[in-house]
């Protein structure tokens, strides 16, 4: 395999790849064929800037910098394959989260796809720089799942979780799950947990949401559209992350450095139509705006193998020093 975007070969499926090497101007120019051709925005402009190796790569405040490619119909993948790739840098100490990495979702209606890091802040510290890829059609769950008896004596378990680009919150004195609109109003979810009064935490893990109830301390768990989470501290420094939506396996799956390191449970695919008119946004989405670099952004409409996807961080590599 000849490996390089310029292999028509390797390339079948590419419908973007930013692959920034005008290093000045407003746009950074999709070299695939659909020209999805990606214009900086925000309040403050991504910053170019060159690496050591002498490559290009854009800087984001992680606060009002971000890239829209527009909503092309080459960009909507429907319930069919695709693969996002980005190599992005991050620092070691953050006073905000990290952020969305690409994202195209309608928030309203909650469907469509995006790729993040989640970095709950909280006294709880749950989620913290976690790796996190979902796709979703308003599909979810009608009832959470025991998966864990009392913890002893204990019967307290208190916090707020984002999962899938949504904010969810635990209550009481009913124990019910709550699904904030993004607007004015919070929307039930999920009904009491039985004798459950008290969901006291809630945390994502395993591409799931978890809820710790009182007064009998147990753990039960929700599962609303698909979500992957890498549900390890992702370091500082420069990574390489493929997500992929793979339609054989009926997973998705997250890759860092070549390393197939997450999947998510089966679904079934005709369940997740991720089709929808907003535009595909690098750097910002349903979570936050990213805190700090991205380079060589770039989307597949199929799903590529961990031998692509190692090929890609071997011959690529040099460009960001590593």
């Amino acid at each position: 395999m000849t490996i390089g975007f310029d292999s028509l070969e390797f390339n079948a499926g590419l419908v973007l790849c930013l692959e920034g090497f005008e290093g000045t101007g407003l746009t950074i120019h999709d070299i695939s064929k659909s020209r999805n051709h990606g214009a900086l925005s925000g309040i403050v402009l991504p910053v170019w800037v060159q690496l050591a190796t002498g490559r290009w790569i854009l800087q984001l405040d992680g606060a009002n910098a971000y890239v829209d490619c527009g909503s092309a119909a080459s960009l909507d993948f429907g319930t069919g394959e695709f693969t996002i790739l980005a190599w992005i840098d991050t620092q070691s100490t953050l006073i905000d989260v990290v952020g969305d990495i690409v994202s195209k979702f309608d928030k309203a209606n909650k469907v469509g796809f995006a790729l993040n890091v989640i970095h709950n802040n909280g006294k709880a510290q749950a989620n913290y720089r976690q790796l996190s890829f979902g796709i979703d059609n308003n599909h979810r769950d009608v009832a959470w799942v025991e998966v864990a008896p009392t913890l002893g004596t204990e019967t307290y378990i208190l916090s707020l979780a984002v999962y899938n680009g949504k904010l969810y919150g635990g209550t009481l004195p009913n124990g019910k799950l709550y699904e904030w609109n993004g607007v004015n109003a919070w929307v039930e979810v999920a009904p009491t947990l039985g004798a459950e009064t008290y969901i006291y935490s809630l945390a994502v893990y395993n591409g799931k949401l978890y809820g710790g109830t009182s007064p009998n301390s147990k753990l039960y768990e929700w599962n609303g559209g698909r979500l992957v989470t890498y549900d390890y501290a992702l370091g500082s420094g420069i990574k390489f992350i493929a997500a992929v939506k793979d339609n054989l396996e009926r997973r998705l799956i997250l890759y860092v450095d070549g390393l197939r390191v997450a999947q998510s449970s089966q679904f079934t695919v005709a369940d997740f139509n991720v089709n929808n008119a907003e535009n595909l946004l690098v750097g910002f989405g349903v979570q936050d705006y990213f805190n700090y670099r991205i380079g060589l952004p770039a989307l597949y409409s199929r799903a590529l193998s961990q031998a692509d996807i190692v090929a890609i961080f071997s011959h690529y590599g040099w460009w960001f020093g590593l």
